[in-house]
């Protein structure tokens, strides 16, 4: 009895190991599933106890893996725009360590233009999910790190913009892994390439290879904001334009939009410490505008929750410019310096 309570106590132990090793990618290669059979009987009184041959297995090397964007919506871009940038996220859904191959394909005949080659692409060196020009790695066909098993790695793929589409074109980079073990239908087992050599390597549901599309759009829509300043009043003589305690600044602002539709344009402006806004001093394009949140497009607004603290806001809604010099609006208000 005392050997079969022993063997009881070494199969949880190895269970509870065999627990201990399993993620989400499965229980790590290599890892020994060992069972053996116990039989107990008696014998003229005498209880007696058997074991079978202990059957072991070595788990094999799972190959899967994952690759995913991680932009969440296309890309804005400008046509001609250079080194315009995709993200990824690769992940290792096998069961062991594993070294992949990166290749980029811009030719998608379901998009609109295609992303002009050479491709480069990065990979994150510190971890922290976003690129840091001067300190992630350029990836040069052989240099990207083996994962772990579940361990992930964000990638950064660059491509230039070619100069014809037109405004919202797409354009698509579809970025491809695939596990330097070996790629092939699912099932698939490369005998003694997985753990060392010591197991087979299997490939899993994903092929043991994954790709994923990153979309570019194309916005020909440009803004350009503009503000100049100048004193019309200095509060003593009437038309001095020195800026004194007491002297009116009027502010303009003029914002510009060529090419396309700028949705939702709306202009904000704190009023500056120590000076007072001059009431309904706010003008579009030369007419008036009340303080007031009315029907008109501007208003004058607390700024935060800093007291006594303001700004203006103008809401032009949706702006559509066209060719150079497309569309513009100028926007004056005037303070007082206190």
């Amino acid at each position: 009895m005392k050997k079969t309570l022993n063997l009881i106590m070494l199969t949880c132990l190895v269970v509870g190991t065999t627990a201990s090793l399993a993620e989400a990618a499965g229980t790590i290669a290599g890892t020994p599933i060992s069972n053996t059979a116990t039989v107990n009987y008696n014998v003229d009184g005498i209880d007696l106890e058997k074991d079978s041959d202990t059957v072991t297995f070595n788990v094999a090397e799972l190959l899967d893996v994952t690759l995913v964007s991680r932009d969440g919506s296309n890309v804005p871009v400008k046509p001609g725009e250079s080194k315009a940038m995709l993200t990824y996220e690769l992940t290792n859904t096998g069961n062991y360590q594993e070294g992949f191959t990166l290749t980029v394909d811009n030719t998608d005949t379901t998009d609109d233009f295609d992303p002009e080659t050479p491709t480069t692409i990065y990979f994150d060196a510190n971890d922290n999910d976003t690129y840091d020009d001067g300190t992630d790695t350029l990836y040069d066909g052989s240099n990207l790190p083996a994962l772990a098993a579940d361990e992930s790695i964000y990638l950064f793929v660059f491509n230039d913009i070619p100069d014809t589409p037109a405004d919202t074109e797409l354009g698509i980079s579809n970025l491809q892994a695939d596990a330097q073990t070996g790629t092939g239908p699912e099932g698939t087992a490369y005998a003694n390439a997985g753990y060392n050599g010591s197991v087979a390597a299997v490939v899993g549901t994903s092929g043991a290879s994954a790709n994923a599309d990153g979309t570019y759009q194309v916005s020909r829509v440009d803004v350009t904001i503009d503000k100049t300043g100048v004193v019309i009043e200095d509060g003593l003589t009437g038309t001095g334009t020195e800026p004194v305690p007491g002297a009116t600044i009027e502010y303009t602002i003029t914002v510009e939009v060529i090419g396309g539709t700028a949705a939702g344009l709306v202009i904000t402006d704190p009023i500056p410490a120590a000076t007072s806004y001059v009431g309904d001093s706010m003008q579009l394009n030369g007419s008036p505008l009340t303080d007031d949140d009315d029907s008109d497009e501007g208003k004058l607004e607390p700024l935060g929750t800093v007291p006594e603290s303001y700004e203006i806001k103008v809401d032009l809604g949706n702006v559509t410019g066209g060719e150079a010099p497309g569309t513009t609006n100028t926007i004056t208000f005037e303070v007082t310096i206190k």
